[in-house]
C-alpha cells in the first residue's frame, strides 16, 4: 500500500484513512468502532491512540509527510521499515513520549 500523501492512522497493521476529516475526528471515530471510549480520558484522541494504543499517525497538521508514533512502542528503526513498507521513506519521524 502507498501511503503518499495521505492522512490517517497506521493500527494493527490496518490504514484508517481521514477522508479529509481530520486526526481528530478519525481518532474519534477508531476509539468509538473499537469499544474504548470508557479508556479514553476525554483529551486529545489521537494521542490516545498514539500514546496508548500503538497507533502510527501519518501526517501531522498541515504536513503530510510526517510519521508520530510512541517511543514508548517504536524505535527509529521500526519506523525505517514501516516507512519502506508504505513507500515513505522520505517522511520525517517524530517519536514522543
Amino acid at each position: 500500500m502507498d501511503l503518499r500523501k495521505k492522512r490517517g492512522f497506521i493500527l494493527f497493521g490496518e490504514f484508517y484513512s481521514n477522508g479529509g476529516c481530520g486526526h481528530e475526528k478519525n481518532a474519534m471515530e477508531i476509539i468509538r468502532r473499537n469499544g474504548w471510549m470508557k479508556e479514553w480520558n476525554g483529551g486529545s484522541a489521537q494521542d490516545f491512540l498514539v500514546l496508548e494504543k500503538r497507533a502510527i499517525q501519518i501526517g501531522s497538521g498541515t504536513s503530510y509527510n510526517r510519521i508520530v508514533a510512541s517511543r514508548r512502542f517504536y524505535s527509529e528503526s521500526t519506523l525505517d521499515r514501516v516507512a519502506k513498507k508504505y513507500h515513505i521513506e522520505d517522511y520525517h519521524h517524530d517519536l514522543i513520549w
